[in-house]
């Protein structure tokens, strides 16, 4: 049945390519309960609290700054876990 059937998950990269791949084991019953949940308790605990987070995340940190000045131009990094973003205009050249 349809409620046992493969899922295919997505991945979205930076770039706007996306990859799909059938996981087995993992029923299309059991990916909308964890789509549930990943809204429930994430998603939503996110909304709840993004304007206060990014009011009170403005400042850089002095170490951050300066492994950022460091980094040589062209540099590629990945911010995992970015917050609100504060330190992608610190060097456009990166």
């Amino acid at each position: 049945s349809f409620a046992n059937a493969p899922v295919d998950l997505v991945d979205a990269t930076a770039n706007g390519v996306r990859v799909s791949k059938a996981v087995p084991g993992i029923t299309s019953n059991q990916d909308s309960a964890s789509s549930a949940l990943e809204h429930t308790h994430v998603v939503q605990v996110y909304d709840a609290i993004a304007q206060h987070f990014s009011a009170t995340r403005f400042a850089v940190w002095p170490k951050v700054r300066s492994f950022m000045q460091a980094l040589p131009p062209g540099a590629i990094v990945a911010d995992v876990g970015c917050g609100n973003g504060k330190y992608f205009g610190g060097r456009p050249d990166v």
